[in-house]
């Protein structure tokens, strides 16, 4: 319970910071102090953390409030001086209790022994700059390791990227092998090797392609020949117009008027390749072409 003198109690003249009443008693006197250093201390750290929150950092810790002045009473005790609104000077002893003192104690106003009293507020700065040290070092650490995280996240897509490119280039290039092969072992059109074994390698426009009454998977064809690569004698020849009955997924989208190049790879056989479309035809038939001096001296078999 706190202290009263004359209707005001001690704590409430600490945060107020109103005058001490005149002829207020030691223990008034030593709840005004304990709750001055209090509030002192919880200003300071108030400011710290509102410094804290604000990014600012805290500012100085306030100079220690001055003791009230000591005088010597006629008698030599030592005694706290206040002045009387009467005047003159009116003597108090300001002595704390005894229970407040140990044995070889000074004197409380002999100033040649008093010790400093600690700043709560420098206390409190310095005992909380640890605690923000310690935080700054968490939120770095931690920034750091979301840092390091988003790297190596980073990395391992890049990592995997290029895995996909090397599998890419990898079948690519494994495509591009197995069309070498192919072509070496006659299989690919118009290559010397199949050109060499084909009944016939002609060029032309489609006449007709109807489904096939009786089965709507199969297509009939008809072209119209404008230029045989092989035979080049005896066989089919320009003018001549062929049918075929082929699957429709052979050639599918095959419809009048389409030019097309196409391979039959056995006499009495349907055609096992198309190629449809005046840019596509004009690439075989560089191909072909450039591959029909060398299958003129190869034996299919």
């Amino acid at each position: 319970m706190t202290a009263e003198h004359d209707g005001i109690d001690a704590l409430m003249a600490a945060i107020t910071d109103e005058p001490l009443p005149d002829g207020a008693d030691d223990a008034y006197l030593a709840e005004h102090r304990s709750a001055s250093a209090d509030i002192a201390a919880l200003r300071a750290q108030l400011d710290i953390i509102g410094r804290t929150l604000g990014g600012d950092p805290p500012k100085p810790a306030p100079a220690p409030v001055p003791v009230r002045a000591c005088v010597t009473s006629p008698a030599g005790r030592a005694t706290s001086g206040t002045h009387s609104p009467r005047g003159g000077t009116r003597s108090r002893v300001a002595e704390p209790p005894t229970w407040l003192r140990h044995e070889g104690a000074p004197a409380p106003c002999d100033r040649t022994h008093q010790t400093p009293r600690a700043d709560p507020a420098g206390d409190v700065t310095q005992a909380l700059r640890p605690v923000r040290r310690r935080a700054f070092r968490l939120a770095l650490g931690s920034l750091a390791a979301a840092a390091a995280a988003t790297v190596m996240v980073g990395f391992g897509w890049l990592v995997a990227q290029s895995d996909m490119g090397s599998g890419s280039a990898d079948s690519a290039s494994g495509s591009a092998e197995k069309a070498q092969s192919d072509s070496a072992g006659g299989v690919l059109f118009g290559s010397p090797r199949y050109l060499a074994c084909a009944y016939l390698v002609a060029e032309g426009e489609v006449s007709s392609a109807e489904p096939v009454a009786a089965d709507p998977e199969l297509v009939r064809v008809s072209v119209d020949l404008s230029h045989v690569y092989k035979p080049e004698k005896p066989g089919p020849k320009k003018g001549d117009d062929l049918g075929y009955v082929i699957d429709k997924n052979t050639a599918p989208g095959l419809r009048a008027g389409d030019h097309v190049l196409f391979g039959v790879p056995e006499k009495g056989a349907s055609p096992d390749m198309w190629v449809i479309g005046e840019t596509a035809v004009a690439q075989e038939r560089n191909r072909i072409n450039g591959s029909l001096p060398e299958s003129r001296s190869l034996n299919c078999g």
